[in-house]
């Protein structure tokens, strides 16, 4: 490995940012898939509420 360049900040940009206060930060945004998917292609409501669920599942169980 070969290193060009190299860059760093200074503390106090870390310090401003607040980076290391989560209560900070922007809240999270969760995006619903069944939601999305229901308005492209036309999918019920229970199907868009089955398919959020199926995905909740999947990052739990095989991610």
């Amino acid at each position: 490995m070969h290193i060009h360049e190299c860059f760093f900040h200074c503390a106090k940009v870390f310090i401003r940012s607040q980076l290391w206060h989560p209560d900070s930060w922007p809240a999270r945004q969760k995006i619903s898939w069944g939601k999305y998917f229901a308005s492209k292609i036309g999918l019920s409501q229970e199907a868009a509420i089955k398919l959020d669920e199926m995905v909740e599942h999947d990052y739990k169980h095989n991610l």
